[in-house]
């Protein structure tokens, strides 16, 4: 039986929430990894599982007093809440979004940092691996190459593909140690998904909720109903192959965001400049020493920084 949410507990979810949504905003740090540190993943997860067919029925028979019983319905509300309000910090008050598209260099170098240092941690809490393993980092390797390879950076703007992008990225909200918002990055829909949720590009409300809101919202709940469920029974079943096999595609898709890219632009008919591709290269030293490439080095370290600094605050509370 899980612990029943009282009035109590509101602040305690709110400011856990509030930090859980400013974590997906920001790709390389997950809410699943704040909902460990804060120590509520156990719960969060169980409570999102308590929507399953059983409660669902209930609501579609119309008895909402039992169907509110056996549902968590106050701790998600509670948690969602803060959630809510660190996406609208990170995305109106500072828009991390905007600045990927205004200032890309930079921002993908921080987002290196921090999906770097999320590697690190994810390598240290699996241990040493064995041949299995090694075996589960050459699998998630060889898938996350794959999906980098195989995507183009002008991804389908299509109500399919949107309603993917939320099936895939609700998984990683979930999991520690990858980040929706870093999914969304790989699938270069992070800047599209964000400005429309938060109403922040030039489509009307119509066009932003229709054509980008609610499809990413069904492909999210489906993604919780389905997708959700296995990769939670494989963490339990089998949690250290599990992570080393999620770290080998974090590791084979840290090239794609290398803060050091030729890009190539499409002039549209209303004379905005479309992204279509983005090849990563390695920098000579000449242009390390120059100020992009210091400051893109520098946020490198300095997201690195953050994740370790946060992880050793948390492990240092725990002792």
């Amino acid at each position: 039986m899980l612990k029943k949410t009282s009035f109590a507990d509101y602040p305690q979810l709110l400011w856990r929430g509030v930090l859980m949504g400013m974590a997906e905003v920001i790709p390389g740090i997950s809410g699943g990894t704040i909902a460990l540190i804060t120590g509520i993943l156990n719960r969060f997860v169980e409570a999102i599982h308590s929507f399953n067919s059983s409660s669902l029925r209930l609501l579609f028979q119309f008895k909402l007093k039992q169907f509110l019983q056996i549902v968590q319905w106050q701790f998600l509300l509670m948690l969602f809440s803060g959630q809510f309000l660190g996406i609208l910090l990170f995305t109106r008050i500072i828009p991390l979004p905007t600045f990927l598209r205004t200032y890309p260099e930079p921002m993908l170098a921080l987002f290196f940092g921090l999906i770097l240092a999320s590697i690190i941690l994810l390598a240290r809490s699996a241990g040493k691996p064995d041949l299995k393993g090694l075996m589960s980092y050459l699998i998630g390797g060889i898938i996350g190459f794959l999906i980098v390879s195989g995507l183009q950076a002008d991804t389908p703007e299509s109500l399919w593909f949107v309603f993917l992008c939320g099936a895939i990225a609700i998984c990683a909200w979930i999991l520690p140690g990858i980040s929706g918002s870093f999914v969304l990055l790989l699938l270069h829909k992070y800047d599209y998904i964000w400005e429309a949720i938060t109403f922040h590009n030039d489509k009307s409300f119509s066009a932003n909720l229709g054509q980008i809101i609610l499809p990413f919202a069904l492909g999210a709940i489906f993604g919780l109903m389905s997708f959700s469920r296995f990769l939670s029974f494989c963490l339990n079943k089998y949690p250290r192959s599990t992570t080393m096999g999620m770290n080998g595609l974090l590791i084979a898709s840290l090239w794609a965001i290398f803060p050091f890219q030729n890009a190539i632009y499409l002039t549209m008919a209303n004379g905005k400049e479309k992204l279509i591709k983005t090849t990563p290269y390695l920098p000579t030293g000449a242009e390390i020493m120059t100020n992009k490439g210091l400051i893109s080095v520098f946020l490198i370290l300095f997201g690195l920084s953050i994740v370790l600094i946060i992880d050793y605050l948390a492990r240092k509370k725990k002792h």
